[in-house]
């Protein structure tokens, strides 16, 4: 109701973590992480000769580093959460896209 405390969730932050750097990329937000997934499979069968993160998907990690909330505009931080690897999505993505098979000749 009206005047709740309940503090409201919009959209969640996380952070991608490169283990050949040691270091955190710039955060990202998506509604959770089951979409954050979702986005990063659909960039990873649309292009993977380029994507640095499908070619080393070993090298890297996601982590939930805080949530947003719209109406406030306060984000809060946390200390990072591990949710999903890269080479996760990685193995679903070869999984799901077979290799090609060469078409058998016509007539023969």
């Amino acid at each position: 109701m009206f005047g709740s405390k309940t503090r409201q969730i919009d959209i969640e932050m996380f952070t991608i973590y490169d283990t050949k750097v040691d270091a955190y990329r710039e955060p990202v937000f998506a509604a959770n992480e089951h979409d954050l997934y979702r986005t990063l499979h659909n960039t990873f069968m649309k292009d993977r000769d380029n994507n640095k993160y499908f070619l080393n998907a070993e090298d890297f990690q996601v982590f939930k580093v805080g949530d947003y909330c719209f109406k406030t505009g306060t984000l809060v931080s946390m200390e990072p959460k591990h949710v999903f690897n890269m080479h996760d999505i990685k193995g679903a993505v070869l999984k799901e896209t077979p290799a090609m098979e060469p078409t058998p000749l016509q007539g023969h």
